[in-house]
């Protein structure tokens, strides 16, 4: 399980998540260096050992997989992955910004389209920090998602190892990941948390995914600043979309209290959607 202990104050995915005002301005911020207009291809490097780890990935979940730079061949598909850097802030502790897309079989696939971010002690630390956290997060439902979608797994065996169905769906979790004043019964809660969850999601489905776009991969994401048991702050998405719907929903959900919180955790969750019936 996923457990993240950092600051709360550091840079988080959430843009308005409180920041300490007593501490100084960054030092220096590094954004993006693409072009209006142009058209992303990501930095190699990053690329490159993003496709490696969901190679590792689909390895693990047992389809064999062959990696040509940011290139990956598996599960019948040939999956690319694109890293962008976002944003580099160098501060007392360095915070990576990374977009993470992969196109499948040449086609940008937004379900597979995230942020990923990390704290760490300088600028290259930082970088392979947040694709680490984005192989934790987002690499090994990906993974098993592409395989249930070729049939390399039996939607049976799929679901004994943790699918949950959704409507026309099969969803596959990424762990729950927490930052900051976590409860210190996180771990003993979040056994169950996925389902109640998306019981919660599960009566706005067919306003965030209206049925005839039904078919295929989707995703659910969020972000949420959690204090004394109520959601500030929230980032949540659909298919990379913003998605105030799906905001509303995971609100509803009973967020655990921590004792003698001052400032709240983040949490965080990527969930991804495949449509069997539609193979």
């Amino acid at each position: 399980m996923l457990r993240i202990i950092a600051p709360i104050a550091l840079v988080v995915s959430l843009s308005a998540c409180p920041r300490d005002a007593s501490r100084p301005p960054p030092a220096r911020r590094v954004g993006s260096t693409t072009a209006p207009g142009t058209a992303p291809t990501g930095d190699p490097r990053l690329s490159a050992n993003a496709a490696t780890e969901l190679a590792s990935a689909l390895q693990r979940a047992g389809s064999p997989a062959s990696v040509d730079g940011a290139t990956v061949r598996a599960a019948g598909r040939t999956i690319t992955s694109r890293v962008q850097i976002a944003q580099v802030i160098e501060e007392e502790v360095t915070t990576a910004v990374l977009d993470v897309a992969l196109d499948l079989d040449g086609r940008p696939e937004e379900a597979f389209h995230v942020t990923s971010i990390a704290h760490d002690r300088n600028r290259e630390e930082a970088l392979q920090h947040a694709i680490r956290e984005w192989a934790v997060a987002c690499a090994m439902p990906t993974a098993t998602a592409l395989r249930i979608a070729s049939g390399a797994i039996d939607l049976p065996d799929a679901r004994a190892a943790g699918s949950i169905r959704l409507g026309p769906y099969d969803v596959i979790a990424g762990p729950i990941g927490a930052r900051g004043e976590v409860p210190t019964d996180w771990d003993a809660r979040t056994v169950g948390m996925h389902a109640a969850l998306l019981g919660h999601i599960e009566p706005s489905l067919a306003q965030l995914i209206p049925p005839a776009r039904a078919a295929g991969f989707h995703s659910l994401r969020f972000t949420l600043h959690v204090r004394a048991g109520r959601v500030g702050e929230s980032d949540c998405r659909v298919d990379n979309a913003s998605s105030e719907r799906l905001c509303e929903a995971v609100r509803e959900y009973p967020w655990p209290r921590s004792a003698d919180e001052t400032d709240g955790y983040i949490v965080k969750q990527y969930y991804v959607l495949t449509n069997v019936t539609s193979r």
